[in-house]
């Protein structure tokens, strides 16, 4: 089927309880089209876009389903979705082709993406947006090359070192999501949203049954509490948002 074991893993165990098969949903960053590929033929409603790196022709017969397009309100004409996710996307929007280096105007590219991905769901819609914690120190999942330490960082462990204070870093805090949010909710879109608790999110342990996973799982327990959960010892965030009209 050619979907990534990683991404099967975020869609069987993060996606597939929230969501039934009359319901249509979009994929945001869907990559080469796997995600929706896979979505239909368990015979979910799915479309996807991606900028960065679709391949349309991949995949046989979901062409029309699949968009090379920026999130927009324009997205799929006037089509609107039930449900819309973005897997570690947020991070990307407002980079130089979607790395990890931001533009100038990342911060409107970003509440942009956000606004649009709301805009596009029909009324009790709901989004799921994944994105890694700014103000956690070790970032797994990208390397840190905007600065000279991170590159270091990078060739010594290839990991990523997130300094929160760092205007270059690509990543964003729970607060910073919230101030987006906060700023384009209004009488004309309104919404209601919640940090939710990513402790069985499928992000930074894959593999199962040993030590290593075994105690990022127990780790991961605690840091969703509600008392830390916004703070810098939590890896992950995700924010389920759902429109209100």
């Amino acid at each position: 089927m050619m979907i990534s074991e990683k991404n099967k893993n975020r869609i069987d165990s993060f996606l597939l309880n929230k969501i039934n098969k009359k319901k249509t949903i979009l994929a945001c960053g869907c990559g080469d089209g796997s995600e929706v590929y896979y979505l239909r033929k368990l015979g979910y409603k799915a479309y996807g876009l991606d900028p960065s790196r679709l391949a349309n022709k991949k995949f046989k017969g979901i062409e029309k389903f699949l968009s090379n397009k920026e999130m927009g309100v324009k997205s799929f004409k006037n089509k609107k979705f039930d449900f819309i996710y973005a897997f570690e996307v947020l991070e990307h929007v407002g980079c130089r082709r979607y790395g990890t280096f931001v533009e100038k105007n990342f911060i409107q590219e970003r509440k942009n993406f956000l606004k649009a991905s709301i805009e596009k769901l029909n009324k009790d819609g709901v989004s799921i947006i994944t994105t890694l914690n700014k103000n956690f120190l070790i970032d797994w999942g990208h390397l840190h090359r905007y600065y000279l330490f991170g590159k270091i960082f990078g060739i010594l462990f290839n990991k990523g070192l997130s300094l929160f204070f760092m205007k270059d870093n690509f990543l964003m805090n729970h607060q910073e999501i919230r101030t987006m949010l906060n700023s384009i909710n209004s009488k004309k879109l309104k919404f209601k949203y919640r940090f939710l608790d990513m402790t069985y999110y499928p992000s930074i342990v894959r593999k199962k049954n040993n030590t290593f996973s075994y105690f990022i799982k127990i780790f991961l327990r605690i840091v969703n509490k509600e008392i830390f959960r916004e703070t810098f010892l939590n890896p992950l965030i995700g924010i389920e948002i759902k429109k209100i009209k």
